[in-house]
């Protein structure tokens, strides 16, 4: 079984309340009539009773004589009233509706009929306001009772006897059922106007709607097109000045906002992607920089290496240094006169000599302006000047035949 739900259109749905509104007025206005006729019907009877009770006394006792029981029998003026049945037919004839003599609470005289036709005599009273106002108290009683049935619209008056006793009752009523018969004609006559009426009303509420609603398909066909990303559909402009006409002037402001909108994701989407690839770009030589960085600081971090080592040997060096240049000082005199003795000796052949002594490997230095000549010797740091004494002065002798040749 489907569970799709029945689905109405706006235009219907007004229709409809429409109609329910007009269903519902043409209901209060009939119930109203109803009983604003019922109401009168019931004053126009009151008043038709009053005049008839009238006459029905006129034509039972003009003489206002007193009634009595003579024998179970109810008698006006020696006449026997039980069973008479011209009395009443007279009253009847004169008035229309019902007219009953009552001795006690039973009939004794009625023009009313059994359903087989017989008259209805020996059956008993069954109104109880009857009974409780006019029976037994004495007094009229004007209203509605149902009599063998049916509903009545009744006047009782007691019968009273030389005493002033209430011995019995005269009814003089009218039937109901036909006095409201015009009442529900006219009832069911103003139901099928009302039913006519609201048709019709239906038919033209259904014409206007539609002219009203008609903005409202458009939008709903722009608001499709819309969803579908289609934003080209115009929209007319708005006819009725009215909540309809606010939003298809709202609508068409949100569609030019929409379109400027995407027109603007569209280029900035361009430029986006136009940023991404130098991005891309960048990033490629931004690769290829870390690359050549990530060499670089290899060869860096080899020099660096290689530099702590020469740091390393440099400072072991300078320590031995240190340790010879404090023992070549020591050593200075006694090779400085040598040294001061061949250096007096070359002045006047214009000869320069230098004594490199510290390090590890000692040497004479002779220079003659033009041309240099080392000579190296064996002594060490640790040998006695004698050593240096002699290997200088041979050292003087190989130079100067060098620098001679």
């Amino acid at each position: 079984m489907s569970n799709r739900k029945i689905r109405f259109s706006v235009q219907a749905k007004v229709v409809a309340l429409a109609l329910c509104v007009l269903v519902m007025a043409s209901g209060v206005n009939v119930w109203q009539s109803y009983q604003s006729a019922v109401a009168d019907a019931g004053y126009k009877s009151a008043a038709r009773l009053s005049s008839n009770i009238a006459v029905a006394w006129r034509v039972l006792n003009p003489e206002g004589q007193a009634f009595e029981v003579v024998d179970s029998e109810l008698r006006l003026g020696g006449r026997s009233l039980n069973g008479d049945t011209e009395i009443v037919d007279q009253i009847e004839s004169l008035l229309g509706g019902a007219v009953t003599l009552f001795l006690g609470d039973t009939r004794v005289s009625t023009s009313l009929r059994n359903p087989d036709g017989s008259r209805a005599v020996g059956t008993k009273l069954t109104s109880t306001g009857a009974a409780e106002t006019t029976l037994r108290g004495g007094q009229p009683f004007r209203g509605e009772a149902d009599i063998l049935g049916k509903p009545y619209y009744v006047a009782y008056d007691p019968l009273k006897d030389q005493q002033g006793r209430t011995i019995g009752l005269l009814l003089v009523g009218l039937d109901r059922t036909a006095y409201l018969a015009g009442i529900t004609s006219t009832v069911r006559t103003m139901i099928m106007t009302n039913l006519a009426i609201a048709a019709v009303a239906a038919v033209a509420i259904f014409f206007l709607t539609g002219i009203m609603f008609r903005p409202l398909r458009a939008l709903k066909i722009t608001f499709a097109r819309m969803a579908e990303g289609d934003l080209s559909h115009s929209i007319a402009a708005p006819r009725s000045h009215d909540e309809i006409g606010d939003l298809q002037l709202a609508v068409a402001a949100m569609s030019r906002n929409l379109t400027q909108t995407i027109a603007n994701l569209r280029r900035s989407s361009i430029q986006v992607a136009s940023g991404s690839t130098q991005s891309a770009a960048t990033a490629e030589q931004l690769s290829a920089g870390s690359t050549e960085q990530a060499a670089a600081s290899e060869q860096a971090s080899a020099a660096v290496e290689q530099m702590s080592a020469n740091i390393r040997q440099n400072a072991d060096n300078a320590a031995q240094t240190e340790t010879i240049a404090a023992r070549a000082a020591a050593d200075a005199g006694t090779t400085g006169e040598a040294v001061q003795q061949s250096t007096q000796a070359m002045t006047h052949t214009g000869i320069t000599l230098t004594l490199i002594r510290g390090g590890k490997h000692p040497a004479l230095v002779l220079d003659n302006g033009t041309r240099t000549v080392k000579m190296p010797f064996s002594c060490t740091p640790r040998s006695d000047d004698k050593c240096v004494a002699n290997y200088a002065r041979q050292g003087v002798r190989r130079a100067l035949q060098q620098l001679a040749a």
